[in-house]
């Protein structure tokens, strides 16, 4: 006789943020996101993106760097997080973030670190 376990069917689709937008160069960004899942856990995030005046959302899932189509546009950025089960996160109606909020990252030059 085996010992009975109990196991959850997940329908509930994740949440997803985009936390913040870094400056990397003039034209290139990097997107950082949060996302979570009350059962199976989070599969990915995708992201979409859409210049200031379009209506229509363009996906990019070329990782966390964004490179602007048209340089010199702001754009609107939003996550779409899927779970591992396989459910989707509806459609952001409004943006996350927008590329006009991002934070410059400045250069650093790293030195080794010599101890006796």
């Amino acid at each position: 006789v085996s010992t009975p376990t109990r196991f959850g069917l997940d329908t509930e689709p994740p949440t997803s943020i985009i936390t913040a937008v870094y400056t990397l160069t003039h034209n290139l960004y990097l997107v950082t996101t949060t996302g979570s899942d009350t059962l199976s856990g989070i599969n990915q995030i995708n992201l979409e993106y859409q210049a200031e005046g379009d209506s229509t959302w363009t996906a990019w899932n070329n990782g966390a760097v964004f490179s602007p189509p048209q340089p010199g546009t702001d754009y609107y950025l939003r996550s779409k997080a899927v779970d591992i089960a396989g459910n989707q996160e509806p459609s952001h109606t409004t943006p996350d973030i927008n590329t006009n909020q991002a934070k410059p990252i400045p250069h650093v030059i790293m030195l080794p670190v010599i101890t006796k």
